[in-house]
């Protein structure tokens, strides 16, 4: 994969999950995908990650700006801000950074870190 598949790929993630599109979210993950995200247990295998994205995130719906992403080998960086609503109706925003790390084209590991609220 090139640089710039790299980071099509994350970037396909963020808009995946913004619109809610769960059929290419999970296409774009490892079956044995590592998810490490404060607050939560680390999330390991598929199933668990699709179960995190079907009922226990806690975010009904926002949007992801990016303001870098970095490629180095198999890991991309990306750091921005999210803004949205909360399924308690809370508005939030908080910044981000999330590590990737990619093999055969999809994502193996994820490991994210919150600037502000946890979400």
């Amino acid at each position: 994969m090139s640089v710039q598949d790299y980071r099509v790929l994350v970037e396909r993630y963020y808009h995946s999950v913004d619109q809610n599109d769960l059929p290419t979210l999970f296409s774009l993950f490892d079956d044995q995908i590592i998810y490490k995200r404060p607050g939560y247990p680390v999330l390991a295998g598929k199933e668990q990650f699709m179960e995190f994205y079907k009922g226990t995130r806690i975010i009904e719906s926002g949007a992801h700006t990016l303001t870098h992403i970095l490629v180095d080998g198999d890991h991309v960086c990306v750091q921005g801000s999210f803004q949205g609503v909360l399924k308690d109706g809370r508005v939030i925003e908080t910044e981000f950074a999330d590590i990737f790390v990619i093999h055969d084209g999809k994502i193996v590991e994820r490991h994210t870190y919150f600037d502000g609220i946890q979400v």
